[in-house]
C-alpha cells in the first residue's frame, strides 16, 4: 500500500514539475500589479506588433515585451477606423501606440490602439 502512495505522490509531482516547466512564459500579472505600492508614471510607445500571445496576454513592440492583463479585466484596444476593439482583432505586422507602465521589469499595457503603416517607426 505504501508503493502505491509514493508512485501517485511521485507521478503527481513529476506531472507538476513538467506543467510549471510547460507553462515558464505565464506570469503572474495579478501579483506583478498588487505590489506595485507607489504611484508610477504612465508612458507611451508606437510601433509594430511584432509578436502576440493570446494564450499568455503578452506581445511584443519595438522588442519589448508588454503584459496585456487577465482576460477577465481587458484593456482597452482601439482599432483603426473605430472607437472600440478586442486584443484578439490584433494581429502581428500592424502598427500599434501603446500606454503602458513599468515595474519590476516588467510593462504592463494600459491601452493599445492600432495606427496607420508607418515604416520609419521600425526601430
Amino acid at each position: 500500500m505504501k508503493l502505491h502512495i509514493r508512485l501517485f505522490l511521485f507521478v503527481g509531482l513529476s506531472l507538476s514539475l513538467l506543467a510549471k516547466g510547460k507553462d515558464e512564459e505565464a506570469v503572474d500579472f495579478m501579483e506583478i500589479v498588487g505590489n506595485v505600492k507607489e504611484s508610477i508614471a504612465a508612458r507611451e510607445d508606437r510601433g509594430e506588433l511584432q509578436m502576440l500571445n493570446l494564450s499568455h496576454r503578452k506581445g511584443t513592440i519595438n522588442g519589448y515585451t508588454y503584459l496585456f492583463g487577465p482576460a477577465v479585466d481587458p484593456i482597452r484596444v482601439k482599432m483603426l477606423g473605430s472607437e472600440g476593439g478586442a486584443l484578439e482583432l490584433l494581429a502581428e505586422g500592424m502598427y500599434v501606440r501603446v500606454a503602458y507602465f513599468e515595474t519590476q521589469g516588467y510593462r504592463i499595457a494600459l491601452s493599445l490602439e492600432q495606427i496607420p503603416v508607418d515604416p520609419s517607426l521600425n526601430h
